[in-house]
């Protein structure tokens, strides 16, 4: 579902929710007042409905659209492993500081692709520190570089081993 159908889904779930506020509150009205001319209840009617109409703009301005624009960054993460996504974000309300969560798996990605070029390169006194006992990607990280300097000592201790094993011929 692209960006446009989301859009469009949303706003209709939303007139659906205005129209069962209006509808409630227009029999709430018709209850509580015993007497209305009806230019008075269509005036009303009016107001209720523009009330009803500005909020779906607020909402959908305000909420909908920028947790669709996080939604879709996250998704190009997931779908296309795009480390460059910036989630930073300026505002101080939720979907601001969902963004700046989101901004800081980011930079912990940063960090492990990071430490993951330098073992690539052959740098074996790389370092990661698991942000904690649940962080199964940097302790699995230690493991690999743990084994990998273990496999590194096994094949200098045979080396040196063959080569005094040649100078005794």
């Amino acid at each position: 579902m692209d960006l446009r159908e989301r859009l469009f889904s949303g706003i209709l779930s939303k007139i659906i929710i205005v129209l069962v506020v209006f509808t409630i509150a227009y029999f709430i009205i018709l209850r509580s007042v015993v007497v209305l001319d009806k230019r008075t209840l269509g005036l009303l009617t009016i107001t209720i409905l523009i009330y009803g109409i500005a909020s779906l703009g607020l909402i959908s301005i305000f909420v909908e659209i920028p947790l669709v624009r996080l939604l879709n960054k996250a998704e190009r993460v997931r779908f296309k492993a795009d480390l460059t996504v910036d989630f930073s974000s300026q505002g101080g309300d939720e979907i601001a500081h969902l963004s700046r969560a989101f901004q800081r798996v980011m930079e912990y990605f940063h960090e492990m692709a990071e430490a993951s070029r330098q073992l690539a390169q052959g740098n074996l006194k790389v370092e990661v520190k698991p942000r904690s006992e649940k962080d199964i990607f940097a302790h699995s990280f230690q493991e690999m570089v743990y084994n990998l300097r273990s496999l590194v000592e096994e094949i200098r201790s045979g080396a040196s081993k063959v080569a005094e094993a040649s100078k005794s011929f």
